[in-house]
């Protein structure tokens, strides 16, 4: 059988839903019927966080030819895992051990994403460390004043 994992993210908050399906048509004709019938039921209320702001975009990140379900469960909570942002991670069942090869690559998403700090004043990245410095320089005062 062929299955398909797909990521849901809300263009306003960055966050995403990741579900599996065999049907693409059918499971995201489920989310839809279970958000505008406002529905509570297993599957409907996780997706809701991401199509509240109508704002969001539906993307098939893997296609897998599968022998057993399985394989594609195990798929499914891999890519959950190591998506930083999914909305999937903070629920119950997902806080079971996981192969080291995930943790690593969760982790290292985890440390590139906490590298840089955005400085809206001054509209660029800075290294975390450094940003304090930053904050202090002539420019960003200026700056920071003149936005007032």
């Amino acid at each position: 059988m062929i299955g398909y994992i797909y990521k849901i993210s809300c263009l306003t908050t960055n966050k995403c839903y990741i579900g599996q399906t065999i049907n693409i048509k059918k499971r995201l004709k489920k989310h839809m019927d279970d958000f505008n019938n406002n529905s509570n039921d297993r599957n409907g209320c996780r997706s809701k966080k991401i199509f509240i702001n109508n704002n969001w975009k539906f993307e098939i990140i893997h296609r897998l030819e599968y022998n057993n379900k399985t394989e594609l469960n195990n798929l499914e909570e891999f890519y959950i895992f190591t998506t930083l942002n999914s909305i999937n991670f903070q629920l119950k069942g997902y806080a079971r051990k996981r192969p080291i090869e995930w943790e690593n690559i969760r982790y290292k998403k985890i440390l590139e994403e906490s590298k840089y700090i955005y400085c809206n004043c001054c509209n660029k990245n800075y290294i975390k460390y450094s940003f304090d410095n930053h904050e202090l320089t002539y420019k960003h005062l200026l700056c920071s004043i003149l936005e007032q």
